[in-house]
């Protein structure tokens, strides 16, 4: 992986509404892993999980593709704003391994819900994988 997933967030938190494809994308490879790779003998193999990730992209589905990349167990909202710039806000709280312990939450302001979605995951993600901030 190139990029770390506060590095993606932060692109995606930034970016145009016609960005949300590749984004999604960089997303995803951040996250899971590349969405395909070479072995000897050049055989192309694909990550198990990309081509239903497609098949939302390319339906332009991209609030589905990016509840995909919500942290299991997270629960999430996502609405849309009055900002022309950023449409987009998503929150997500995840629950610790202590259930006395509250929720902690992540969100992010971006162009469209999809995006506010994607980058609010991908800050959870990186706090599950302690990244710092």
């Amino acid at each position: 992986m190139t990029a770390n997933l506060l590095e993606v967030a932060t692109r995606v938190e930034g970016a145009r509404a016609e960005e949300q494809r590749e984004l999604l994308i960089a997303a995803f490879e951040t996250f899971k892993g590349p969405r395909d790779s070479y072995v000897p003998g050049r055989i192309r193999r694909w990550h198990p999980q990309w081509f239903a990730f497609e098949k939302m992209l390319n339906a332009e589905a991209f609030e589905s593709a990016a509840m995909t990349l919500v942290p299991e167990g997270g629960s999430f909202q996502v609405s849309r704003g009055m900002d022309a710039d950023r449409t987009g806000f998503a929150n997500i709280s995840v629950a610790g391994d202590d259930p006395a312990v509250e929720p902690k939450d992540f969100h992010a302001f971006a162009a469209t819900p999809a995006l506010a979605l994607t980058a609010a995951a991908l800050r959870a993600l990186a706090a599950r994988a302690g990244e710092a901030e």
